[in-house]
């Protein structure tokens, strides 16, 4: 799972993502396995694999902040937390202060 947070941090670095990568990583995780199973599993359930485009989709609308509905308070605060995180600009107990402040807004 660490390439997709990498990513999913990169993302959020750059204003996208509405949750912190951590939080991305395991919705994506969890729609991806979801879908996987069902159509490996339960067939008769999931007989057309369109299923797998529209949850990507799904997915991609719940993570991303480039919609409608996002909490700007809580996108920005992703964005920081990752800009924070990437940068050696912090001492560990300021940075540990930002993390601290930026998990109350979101």
């Amino acid at each position: 799972m660490g390439l997709l947070t990498a990513i999913l941090e990169r993302l959020a670095a750059d204003g996208r993502l509405a949750m912190s990568p951590e939080d991305a990583a395991q919705v994506v995780m969890a729609a991806n396995s979801g879908v996987a199973l069902g159509l490996l599993l339960r067939r008769e359930v999931y007989p057309d694999t369109a299923i797998s485009d529209v949850t990507r989709e799904a997915t991609l609308r719940g993570i991303l902040a480039t919609h409608d509905g996002v909490d700007p308070i809580a996108g920005s605060a992703a964005t920081i937390r990752a800009r924070v995180r990437s940068s050696d600009d912090f001492t560990a107990p300021e940075a540990a202060l930002f993390e601290e402040w930026l998990g109350r807004m979101g």
